[in-house]
């Protein structure tokens, strides 16, 4: 199948290839862990002991066990999603960003939006480097902290764009 995405987590190297997790041992064998439906690229993170796949509007979640595709109601379709602070950061629709729970990757607070704000560009990606979440748009970049403060709890670095 199509290799749509490799990560690392925990010293474990995970892949999806066709529409199957894998994890990759160390002689180079593959373990199917489940089921990830589509053709398209995927993001890949990691929290705690859980694997995050977005691909498509999609999030699957792999716990160790099973993999399940999340269906939370607050969750805007993401194409991306990013891990900071034992939370997982995903794109949203208008320009908009979520920040899922402490912890848990698959619980998200519709109340928990914010936007890039510089420019009305749509966001493409979020992604994190050095502590710092980044916001790709059409034309623009921004920098934003966990700060702790506001419906995130994080915070737009001034200068940053």
């Amino acid at each position: 199948g199509r290799d749509r995405g490799i990560f690392e987590h925990k010293n474990r190297v995970y892949r999806v290839i066709g529409e199957k997790l894998n994890e990759v041992l160390n002689d180079g064998t593959h373990t199917e862990l489940g089921d990830i439906a589509g053709s398209e690229r995927c993001i890949i993170s990691g929290i705690a002991d859980s694997i995050i796949v977005v691909t498509h509007g999609n999030v699957y979640i792999y716990d160790g066990s099973t993999v399940e595709l999340i269906n939370d109601s607050d969750l805007e379709s993401p194409s991306s999603c990013a891990h900071l602070n034992n939370q997982i950061i995903y794109d949203g629709n208008n320009g908009r960003f979520v920040v899922s729970e402490v912890g848990e990757a698959g619980n998200i607070n519709g109340l928990s939006y914010a936007s890039a704000e510089s420019n009305a560009d749509d966001l493409k990606r979020v992604f994190v480097f050095e502590e710092t979440l980044f916001l790709f748009g059409d034309k623009t970049t921004e920098r934003w902290w966990n700060s702790g403060e506001g419906k995130t709890g994080f915070g737009r670095i001034q200068g940053g764009t």
